[in-house]
């Protein structure tokens, strides 16, 4: 059901835009922008006032659609795409618009590979492009071509643009989409170069609500805290039933944390892959632990039909997920024998070879 605020705020943008004979003009552009934003924080308002976690779960449900706002951006930035100012406006589609295709993510980003490397104002698009969603649907082989295309995109912004604080922007970007291989430890000096400049040149830059200084801190603590063959951080709280766990007491086995909830993508696939990996090493020094956000209701329904046949650390609050700084669930993090982190990326494959190679390992 469509609220009266919503329906008020969609006249409002739709009344504007009919007064005007222009099209696709920044005006425009940003008045969807503050229409978006305004209920965004009217929906805010209502999650601080929510005093239970079922009130903040049900909450969660309703905030405020993308779609209409972005069919209409994307109207608004047809045709011209060839101008600078419908940068900012682009890498607000990539961030918020998660129904986006492939096609037209090249549309936009092929847009700056083209028209706009020495822009003063590409720097917001880059860090766009490396902090995306990808588009739903992908398979593995688009998102490596897709993460190659804005790499080298980015790269070039980093080395033609004239701007300091654009290369900083640039830098960053290029930091994160290098954190981005599913080895934490990749390129370490190299991004850590990187970071250094993003904070020197452009600390104070916004993108949306934080900043590259804010951004660039956190990659610096990922790479210092959650790299590979660093101590995972101890975990330290009730599981499921109730049961109080701390992840050293798993010590001396192979340890798969699956960060996880009922509302991931494909997560029929998903469960039943990790059933199998539950099952395949039973009786071997493994461990399979969830670390599950869904609330304590929704996840003991899970557990009573057998969906998940692990242990799980509840995480309705999501202070797991942001202690070990998870972006995208589900996500998995393998540890050796001695808690030290070894892999981390989604459930696949290639988890599964690091698991079976560490069990043989003495």
């Amino acid at each position: 059901m469509v609220s009266k605020k919503w329906t008020l705020m969609a006249t409002l943008s739709m009344s504007m835009i009919a007064g005007t004979c222009l099209a696709g003009t920044q005006k425009q552009a940003q008045q969807l922008v503050d229409d978006h934003q305004l209920l965004v924080r009217s929906w805010e308002r209502k999650m601080k006032a929510a005093t239970t976690l079922e009130q903040q779960q049900a909450l969660q449900e309703k905030y405020p659609k993308i779609d209409y706002f972005s069919r209409r951006m994307k109207a608004e930035l047809q045709g011209e795409l060839t101008n600078d100012w419908t940068l900012d406006y682009s890498a607000w589609l990539l961030i918020h618009d998660q129904s986006m295709t492939v096609s037209q993510v090249k549309l936009l980003t092929n847009a700056v590979k083209n028209n706009h490397l020495l822009s003063p104002k590409v720097g917001k698009i880059c860090l766009a492009m490396a902090l995306m969603p990808l588009p739903e649907g992908t398979d593995a082989l688009q998102q490596v071509a897709l993460r190659r295309e804005f790499s080298e995109t980015i790269r070039s912004v980093h080395e033609k643009n004239p701007d300091k604080i654009v290369k900083g922007q640039a830098a960053l970007a290029l930091a994160l989409m290098m954190g981005d291989v599913g080895d934490a430890s990749f390129g370490v000096r190299e991004r850590l170069t990187l970071l250094r400049e993003a904070i020197t040149e452009s600390a104070d830059v916004k993108f949306f609500n934080t900043t590259v200084g804010q951004l660039a801190s956190e990659e610096v603590y990922i790479i210092t805290y959650l790299s590979k063959g660093r101590q995972a951080p101890e975990i330290n709280g009730p599981l499921s039933n109730g049961q109080m766990k701390k992840l050293s007491d798993y010590h001396g086995k192979v340890v798969c944390l699956y960060f996880w909830s009922s509302q991931d993508d494909n997560i029929a696939q998903t469960l039943e892959m990790m059933r199998g990996l539950k099952s395949k090493y039973e009786g071997q020094p493994f461990e399979l632990l969830g670390v599950n956000v869904d609330s304590p209701q929704q996840l003991a329904l899970v557990e009573k039909e057998a969906i998940a046949t692990w242990d799980n650390f509840t995480d309705a609050q999501r202070k797991i997920s942001q202690q070990y700084r998870i972006k995208n669930w589900p996500t998995c993090i393998v540890l050796d024998k001695s808690g030290v982190i070894r892999f981390k990326d989604f459930p696949s494959a290639f988890m599964a070879m690091s698991i079976e190679d560490l069990l043989r390992t003495k």
